[in-house]
């Protein structure tokens, strides 16, 4: 679940109606990246040509992650590779991808963007038992999204070239 050397773009795919999605969207847009990043919203015109299998009309849509070796993200993968992507967060997110934190993963990002601060402190000192516990207690607003990471409906002909 690295960024490696040979991820040197990202395409971060996001509802722009989903406040939790765009809340950390913004922060991550100001923060450097080890590779380009590209931020597309779902309700985009590239997007929508780009997901042609998706309905139209559905309302809501999770955080997807798509590298440029073709890698397809999304639920918890998808918000720990926006943090494995971040020059100043890097580690932050390869602790996300042990078994026990992957979990807390949109929570993690939720809380880089409301209180960075906080994050930090939280990071530096516990060990992964304590933030696990730590993020249990702290509410997430409801991102009015579909969850489902079973079922990958978003794998459509995305150009290579794009990235």
């Amino acid at each position: 679940m690295k960024i490696t050397q040979f991820n040197k773009s990202l395409d971060i795919y996001y509802d722009n109606r989903c406040a939790v999605c765009t809340t950390f969207i913004n922060w991550l847009s100001l923060e450097p990246y080890v590779c380009n990043v590209n931020f597309v919203s779902y309700q985009s015109a590239r997007a929508e040509e780009w997901f042609r299998s998706l309905s139209t009309g559905e309302s809501e849509r999770s955080l997807a992650v798509r590298n440029d070796s073709g890698g397809m993200y999304r639920g918890d993968a998808a918000w720990v590779q926006c943090m494995l992507g971040c020059l100043n967060y890097g580690a932050i997110g390869e602790r996300l991808t042990s078994p026990m934190l992957t979990a807390v993963a949109k929570k993690v990002c939720h809380l880089a963007a409301s209180d960075e601060d906080a994050l930090v402190k939280l990071f530096s000192h516990a060990r992964d038992e304590e933030i696990l516990s730590e993020l249990a207690e702290q509410p997430l607003a409801r991102c009015e999204v579909d969850d489902r990471d079973d079922v990958m409906t978003i794998m459509a002909g995305i150009p290579d070239s794009i990235i």
